[in-house]
């Protein structure tokens, strides 16, 4: 999971420039994944800004604040949906799907 940076569809990829502003500024916005699966969350290195990913309905996980290069990695064990946003930019939101 790339914090701060919006998909590029066309790369099929995380978008080359950090964004403080958009509503989807995590790569990939929605990840399906099955229960189990360890998620890395990543601020890449040439990210400006700190970031982060703090589950907002239950408290499944909060990577705390990420300078850039730094990663947070949590194991999803709890089938559901799990919704967060990025303290730094609130309204960059992602959903994490755990079956």
């Amino acid at each position: 999971m790339t914090l701060g940076r919006t998909w590029d569809s066309s790369r099929n990829a995380p978008g080359a420039t950090e964004s403080l502003v958009a509503q989807n500024a995590m790569a990939p916005q929605h990840l399906t994944i099955a229960k189990g699966t360890t998620v890395t969350f990543t601020n890449p290195p040439d990210n400006k800004s700190a970031h982060g990913a703090v589950a907002f309905f239950e408290a499944e996980f909060d990577t705390g604040l990420l300078m850039p290069g730094q990663s947070y990695t949590h194991t999803f064990d709890t089938v559901g949906e799990f919704f967060y946003n990025d303290p730094i930019a609130p309204q960059s939101t992602g959903k994490i799907v755990v079956q």
